[in-house]
């Protein structure tokens, strides 16, 4: 029994030196990540040395670039890098592969048997259409974080940032089907639904209806004022009740069971009443990756019934 305990907290101690490490490494969570990006890219603008700067902070890049590719052509002189970047070997095998194959690529992944690249990561900054305009490539970052969840993070942080850079285009589909969609909403839905199809990380919304009595105080402006900072609402009127869709970025049904009991909280402080007593029901709604507008159609038909 003393060696087994011994053992235990020897792994005890392990893990938790592993976790100093990765708060030291990466000092941000990825929704202070996620908010850095909204200033980086949004609309037309464009800010390559401030998102290379957040990637280096976030997932440990010590030396890298990322460069302009027109036409399939790389453009040498990179507009944004960090570290001892040296001048671009466009011939190395792991930018050719990711120039043929659209996709991140890192030294493991090289095909044919070449081994002699000089980068350890290079991931293709894609729009809409699904055509190359820059390309990110890694030089040196610790060994420790080329594995697969930080280079899954990577590719998750490049995708919120050319998503950004297409507002208009993502949003309108969901403005032409639903014009009294907020637009901001309707583009964080598609481009969180771009994240959940891409990396498997899911976003929820939280729908309050709000009877009647809850409309007589004001409510769902007051719960509105509540949302985090990431978090984007649509507030959805009919003659007889109002929801409120509160969308919660890289969220499930944990994080919208936490906001719920908040807002319990919350109003039990104000009016010692709970929720229901104060005529405020909510709904989870999970994020359809697949067709975005499910969800839409699930909002309205809460609000509709």
């Amino acid at each position: 029994r003393l060696e087994h305990l011994v053992r235990q907290h020897y792994l005890l101690r392990l893990s938790h030196d592993r976790l100093e490490q990765e708060l030291i490494g990466r000092p941000m969570s990825m929704r202070d990540a996620l908010s850095g990006l909204r200033e980086a890219g949004r609309g037309s603008e464009q800010d390559p040395q401030a998102l290379l700067r957040l990637l280096a902070q976030y997932c440990q890049l010590e030396c890298a670039a990322i460069h302009a590719v027109a036409e399939g052509q790389i453009a040498a002189p990179a507009p944004a890098s960090i570290g001892a970047y040296g001048p671009l070997q466009a011939d190395d095998p792991l930018v050719l592969q990711a120039l043929q194959t659209h996709k991140l690529c890192h030294i493991s992944q090289i095909q044919n048997g070449h081994q002699d690249t000089r980068y350890l990561v290079a991931a293709p900054l894609l729009d809409l259409a699904g055509e190359m305009y820059g390309l990110l490539v890694v030089q040196d970052m610790p060994f420790f974080a080329l594995q697969e969840e930080n280079l899954q993070t990577l590719q998750l942080l490049l995708g919120y940032y050319t998503d950004g850079l297409s507002m208009d285009a993502l949003a309108r589909p969901i403005v032409s089907q639903f014009p009294d969609c907020p637009p901001l909403f309707a583009f964080e839905l598609q481009r969180l639904a771009h994240i959940h199809a891409s990396a498997r990380v899911p976003s929820i919304v939280v729908a309050l209806e709000c009877q009647p009595r809850a409309l007589e105080q004001n409510l769902p402006a007051q719960v509105e004022r509540l949302k985090r900072e990431l978090d984007e609402t649509w507030l959805i009127t009919t003659p007889r009740r109002q929801v409120l869709a509160v969308l919660m970025p890289l969220g499930d049904g944990t994080t919208a069971e936490g906001y719920i009991r908040r807002l319990e909280g919350w109003m039990q402080q104000k009016s010692q009443q709970s929720l229901a007593q104060a005529g405020i029901f909510p709904h989870v709604v999970p994020l359809d990756s697949a067709q975005p507008e499910h969800t839409l159609q699930r909002l309205h038909s809460i609000a509709h019934a």
